[in-house]
């Protein structure tokens, strides 16, 4: 898991990763999900007081 946070405006109210208009958050959600499918996740949640914290959750794969 990689967590990044701000204190910036953050983000417009009930935004979801990757359901923007914008390119950015979905293309890292749709290469995310081509890489790992289904058991991937991009998260947003506001960074109180302000500010937005982006979480990427991969699953982890084994050696073989």
């Amino acid at each position: 898991m990689v967590a990044i946070a701000d204190q910036g405006p953050g983000m417009p109210s009930g935004h979801r990763a990757g359901m923007g208009r914008g390119v950015g958050l979905r293309n890292v959600n749709e290469r995310l999900h081509k890489t790992y499918g289904p058991e991937h996740r991009l998260e947003t949640r506001a960074n109180e007081p302000r500010g937005t914290v982006m979480t990427i959750k991969i699953p982890l794969r084994e050696q073989l």
